[in-house]
């Protein structure tokens, strides 16, 4: 974990750890309660590196999935125009 997060669930663990009496600083709007889960979730839907994990794995199940189909199919086709060939047998 870097350093920043390790500030971050710090600063979580504190805040669930306070009392759940919302703090009024002059002029600011009132928090609200978080409980641990509630931050974990808001956490996980927040940041930006899960969220790109997830969609990484969503491209890697949606790779599978196509690597399952049957493949297109494909004609190929061989014409000599004026050569006889010594091993075709002659009319």
């Amino acid at each position: 974990m870097s350093l920043r997060r390790h500030a971050f669930v710090i600063a979580l663990c504190a805040a669930a750890a306070l009392p759940h009496a919302p703090v009024m600083a002059q002029g600011s709007v009132p928090t609200r309660e978080l409980a641990l889960p509630a931050a974990e979730a808001l956490l996980l839907d927040s940041n930006r590196e899960i969220r790109r994990a997830r969609r990484a794995i969503e491209q890697a199940e949606a790779d599978v999935m196509i690597a399952g189909q049957k493949p297109n199919p494909q004609l190929a086709a061989c014409r000599t125009w004026g050569v006889e060939s010594e091993n075709r047998p002659q009319r």
